[in-house]
């Protein structure tokens, strides 16, 4: 304020027209009054209370990323709930939490705690006793930690409100939330009108980076082969995005899922819950490519950055990497290794070689015996093309892992000492893969490991991919699948949770591993919840046999057993030759007592018998 008045009076202005006002309204809240630079906020019940102040903090961090740090806005937090004493002791115990927050911090009561520790998965910490003298009439204040878990329960949270939720406390209570604007050198409160602007992009104010949604390029050629190259395009630049750690990017399926349901970019960014979006089309004709991207800002409209590329048909990982970098460049990304200015696009300078590792994708995905052996017939040509394409040694490395997990070989370590060759092949490649690189071969054979019974190699594997790529989806949630049979549940969900953030539109065995971790954690109702958006989520009768099996897990050791058998017989009926002997081969478990109870919840559920 001191140093430039009108900057500040109009950066708080934009903060409260933006994030104030929307989150308020996501999170059903209200403004009582403003009086000494503070806010008295009032919400339904506690979890929107803490929802919404975890989900301002986190927008707050990211909206801060790349401004100078004396031009940084900052709120601290303390929230309350409203008991018999009344709302002016509530919002003077709040006002207290304030005074003891960090800027950017979030304190809380020991009654908001007990509540939120309940319903939310969220680290929370005490604060030091030294510090409570701030607050009447309480000795314990507590801090929530902004981190993996917290993000995560914010995005839980915006995707549960968009169905029917229970009510956490009983009607008329209500939780107050007490914040402060915290700037450089003075304190300002934010004023002028309420604003009707509310964002659909919940999750817009969930990344503490810039967030990008690459959309499917149009293909707008006649060439039979000119969606395949579109779609090729598309991924490419997704892959090569997401190895710069700086930003956020959405996944490949949630994009184009999202894509087929909304024409207008801005409303698919929106739904994705990115600030930014890309689109473009593929234009082939006569070994001739025109590639036309645009950039632009979700909630605007605008368009950023937009250019078009006209090259040979060999050109094209080129021009893979110019958008990428054209991306990075508009969004402002520094790097600090030189090496990662120029993605590795495609991964060969083969076209036919690229096209040919596309067809072996989708057979690999459809995840039967015959489809292993399809996607290795297309990857022997693909390497015939070029011996050193990194992708498709990762790819062929994958079918041996599936063959011996799902028992299609006839021999299971033969077929993992294959797939660990390949992966060792893979890593001598150039002898300088980027961290993404690294972070895939990693958990290619954390997967390996797991199923061959290495516990321990395996999930250091897994938590270091996990670190090296953060915007790689099914990477986090593979290393939740290890984490999860390592019995380290609360860092198994947390990870598939982020799988989750990043693709909206995941797959069912997230959801599945989500409900058995909290199964094992005695946590039926959110074990039954989780369960129940697998069977809807799942792609294929396997699927939903699979995702019928963690529902009956969780109904009988819940004691539900009519549920249980009910959940069996649904699985039974999508899977006729689904087993016990079936389940234990997929499943490697560290702890043979955890497999045990798996057995017998099954039985309860009337799945038996052997070799299926």
């Amino acid at each position: 304020m001191r140093v430039d008045s009108a900057r500040t009076r109009k950066a708080v202005d934009a903060i409260n027209r933006d994030l104030v006002q929307a989150s308020l309204a996501a999170h059903q809240g209200r403004q009582l009054r403003e009086l000494e630079g503070r806010a008295v906020l009032e919400f339904p019940d506690t979890r929107n209370a803490v929802l919404f102040a975890v989900t301002m903090q986190l927008a707050l961090l990211a909206r801060n990323k790349n401004i100078r740090t004396d031009r940084q806005i900052q709120f601290r937090i303390g929230i309350d709930k409203v008991q018999q004493e009344g709302l002016e002791a509530a919002e003077q115990i709040a006002y207290g939490l304030m005074e003891l927050a960090e800027p950017g911090g979030i304190c809380i009561s020991e009654t908001v705690r007990n509540e939120a520790s309940s319903g939310l998965d969220l680290t929370i910490e005490p604060v030091g006793s030294a510090m409570l003298n701030a607050i009447p009439d309480t000795t314990s204040a507590y801090e929530i930690i902004l981190n993996e878990k917290s993000r995560s329960a914010a995005v839980d949270g915006q995707q549960r409100d968009k169905q029917p939720m229970r009510v956490i406390l009983t009607a008329g209570l209500a939780a107050v939330v007490l914040a402060a604007i915290v700037v450089v050198a003075g304190i300002w409160i934010w004023g002028g009108e309420r604003s009707s602007r509310v964002t659909t992009a919940s999750q817009t104010q969930l990344f503490d980076r810039p967030s990008i949604a690459v959309l499917p390029f149009d293909s707008v050629t006649t060439n039979p082969e000119g969606a395949m190259f579109a779609h090729g395009i598309t991924v490419s630049i997704i892959s090569a995005l997401s190895e710069v750690p700086q930003i956020a990017v959405i996944s490949s399926s949630a994009a184009f899922a999202v894509a087929e349901q909304s024409q207008a970019p801005q409303a698919a960014g929106a739904e994705l819950g990115v600030e930014y979006v890309l689109t473009g089309s593929v234009q082939l004709r006569d070994n001739q490519i025109r590639v036309i991207a645009e950039l632009s800002d979700v909630q605007t409209g605008e368009s950023l950055w937009s250019e078009r590329f006209d090259r040979s048909e060999n050109d094209v990982f080129a021009v893979q990497d110019e958008i990428t970098l054209r991306v990075l460049v508009a969004l402002e990304v520094t790097l600090s290794d030189r090496r990662e200015l120029a993605s590795r696009g495609a991964g060969t300078t083969d076209v036919d070689a690229y096209l040919g590792l596309m067809k072996a994708q989708k057979a690999f995905q459809n995840y039967t015996k015959d489809s292993m052996i399809e996607a290795r017939r297309l990857l022997k040509q693909v390497r015939e093309r070029d011996p050193d394409y990194y992708h498709a040694l990762i790819l062929e490395a994958r079918t041996h892992t599936f063959d011996a997990q799902w028992g299609f070989s006839d021999d299971k370590l033969a077929s993992l000492e294959a797939a660990t060759e390949l992966l060792r092949e893979a890593s001598l490649l150039d002898g300088n893969l980027t961290d993404a690189e690294n972070a895939e071969l990693n958990i290619a054979q954390a997967y390996i490991d797991q199923i061959a019974g290495k516990y321990e190699n395996a999930l250091s594997l897994a938590l270091s991919a996990a670190r090296n790529s953060p915007n790689n989806s099914e990477l986090l949630a593979t290393a939740g699948w290890v984490a999860s049979f390592d019995r380290d549940y609360d860092r198994s969900i947390s990870l598939l949770k982020n799988a989750i953030a990043l693709n909206p539109v995941y797959p069912s065995w997230y959801a599945n591993f989500i409900s058995r971790d909290f199964t094992f954690k005695g946590q039926f109702e959110e074990a039954i919840a989780w369960s129940k958006t697998g069977v809807e989520r799942a792609e294929n009768d396997h699927r939903r046999a699979w995702a019928l099996v963690n529902q009956a897990f969780a109904y009988a050791e819940a004691g539900r057993t009519d549920d249980a058998e009910a959940a069996g017989a649904a699985a039974l009926q999508a899977w006729p030759d689904i087993s016990i002997d079936t389940l234990k081969k997929a499943q490697p478990f560290r702890f043979e007592e955890d497999w045990l109870k798996f057995e017998q919840a099954m039985r309860i559920a009337g799945i038996d018998g052997g070799s299926g």
